[in-house]
């Protein structure tokens, strides 16, 4: 079974895109799963080294994303299946729960006071992640959800097998407990995780588990065992065929930029890249691998090039310039463009014509 969900957990659409990413995403994945398993092994066993262990990962998955809170409701699970009620008078329990709880509040206090990084809004439900009421009564918030769980996040198949898997499977309370915590977060988060895809990624791990399940079973029916790699060959083609949707939607059009950029320039001049979306604003300078400043699409103007000529800025590029109004395609005139499918490349300099790449 374990072979089946750890393959089901490698080629789903949102774990292939965002565990390669600039992104906390991939860490938190492995920060969580590795705190629940040695967590388990140590109420099991109860060997100091499982213990160091559970320590050392449940804190980092707190400090990874504040959101993995939600761990704390199956690492109780595992407290009261293995001990009931009697963890309370365990003091190794106790240290435990004080230091996975201690660094990150030191850790985040410091952020939110001293480097201005606000991680709690002052009214939970006005900021732009935090569930409230007309998140939850919205039919859009449980239209987005859907249309990712059967696409990016299982895929249609997938989603099925998780389905069935949930309502034949044993019931077993640590793992249901895992996914009540993911969902009941859906929904603490709800804002959040209506935006963005990768809000979703603490359900993988949990619903790999459920979908290897249930093919695990099929192949355990002597009739079936080739319907099981059936469906694994079938899972395979539609990951693949949700993933690249992925790379249009998160930006897609800075690759092939940056990509043109340096054929253009091979002497790796300083550049101002102008992202579409201020949440993609690093891709550019990292995929070109050079130098340069960022800036947001309104504040471009003459005076902004002059200004960034005067830094021996020697190329702007623009991503889905369809943000840009008339005057400014006129003023732009001025400069040579390479024109791509969805991003413009600027080489600043008087009297210079337009030509295609």
């Amino acid at each position: 079974m374990a072979l089946f969900s750890a393959f089901v957990f490698t080629i789903l659409p949102l774990n292939v895109f965002f565990s390669r990413v600039l992104m906390p995403e991939s860490g938190m994945i492995l920060f969580s799963i590795a705190s629940l398993y040695y967590f388990s092994r140590f109420n099991r066993y109860e060997k100091q080294g499982d213990f160091i262990f559970s320590l050392i990962f449940t804190t980092l998955a707190f400090l990874s994303k504040l959101s993995n809170l939600y761990l704390l409701f199956p690492l109780l699970v595992i407290l009261i299946s293995k001990k009931g009620l009697k963890f309370i008078t365990n003091k190794k329990i106790w240290l435990f729960f004080f230091v996975v709880i201690l660094i990150p509040v030191l850790y985040y206090g410091y952020m939110h006071y001293n480097a201005d990084i606000k991680i709690m809004p002052y009214q939970i439900g006005t900021d732009s992640k935090w569930g409230n009421l007309e998140v939850w009564n919205s039919s859009s918030f449980y239209k987005t959800l859907f249309f990712r769980f059967h696409t990016i996040i299982f895929t249609s198949l997938g989603l099925l097998l998780f389905i069935a898997s949930l309502i034949l499977g044993k019931k077993n309370l640590f793992f249901y407990s895992w996914l009540g915590s993911v969902i009941l977060y859906f929904f603490v988060v709800a804002k959040g995780n209506e935006i963005h895809t990768y809000y979703q990624m603490p359900i993988l791990p949990i619903g790999s588990f459920f979908i290897g399940l249930m093919l695990y079973k099929i192949y355990k029916i002597r009739k079936l065992k080739l319907v099981s790699f059936l469906f694994c060959s079938v899972l395979f083609y539609l990951s693949i065929s949700n993933l690249l949707p992925l790379y249009n939607m998160y930006a897609y059009s800075v690759y092939p930029a940056a990509i043109k950029l340096n054929e253009i320039d091979l002497n790796n001049s300083l550049v101002l890249s102008i992202p579409h979306r201020m949440d993609i604003m690093p891709e550019l300078l990292y995929y070109a691998d050079r130098k340069g400043w960022i800036i947001r699409p309104d504040k471009l103007s003459d005076e902004t090039i002059e200004k960034y000529k005067e830094k021996k800025v020697k190329y702007i590029v623009l991503t889905e310039p369809f943000y840009l109004d008339q005057q400014t395609r006129d003023n732009l005139k001025n400069h040579e463009v390479y024109k791509g499918d969805n991003f413009i490349i600027l080489e600043i300099g008087i009297g210079s014509k337009n030509r295609e790449p």
